[in-house]
């Protein structure tokens, strides 16, 4: 009898695996910007609530890393979609706290790495990942894609990625 095989990854493989990709995300706001946190010297602002979805061709994008950077690159905020394409709240000064008003680039990345279950990753695919969405959107110093946050907030902000 032929069982099915999967790959099973240690966990310190997945903790190794989980740590790069968070340290992608950390990075985005790119070389010979300002970091954007609250102690790179600027004042904390006040915020609104932030949630919504995230769409390529129309298509909910499911399990993507999104941030928002101010347009003087001062305040960073992140969130991350579900198998909807939805999310439920952004984050920049702590868990869920929104973004203060203003105009934003959105950066918007999908990874590869999934957990099939705790501390088992699945195998990578033959030839590796290749994202659902154009590269260029995955970075901060690339993407095109802005958004305009109101004093009352956006609990309904679509983010259309061409």
């Amino acid at each position: 009898m032929i069982g099915h095989l999967r790959s099973r990854r240690p966990v310190a493989g997945a903790a190794c695996m989980l740590l790069a990709t968070v340290g992608v995300v950390a990075n985005v706001s790119g070389c010979g910007r300002p970091a954007a946190t609250p102690s790179a010297g600027m004042p904390r602002q006040g915020t609104v609530p932030v949630a919504g979805t995230v769409r390529h061709r129309g298509q909910p994008v499911a399990n993507a890393s999104l941030a928002m950077q101010s347009a003087d690159g001062t305040i960073l905020a992140r969130g991350r979609t579900d198998a909807a394409g939805a999310f439920g709240a952004v984050s920049t000064y702590g868990t869920d706290d929104g973004v203060p008003p203003g105009r934003y680039r959105v950066m918007v990345a999908v990874s590869g790495t999934q957990e099939i279950e705790p501390g088992v990753l699945a195998p990578e695919p033959p030839g590796g990942f290749v994202s659902p969405i154009p590269r260029k959107y995955a970075s901060l110093d690339t993407t095109d894609l802005e958004v305009e946050i109101a004093a009352g907030g956006a609990t309904d902000l679509v983010i259309d990625v061409p």
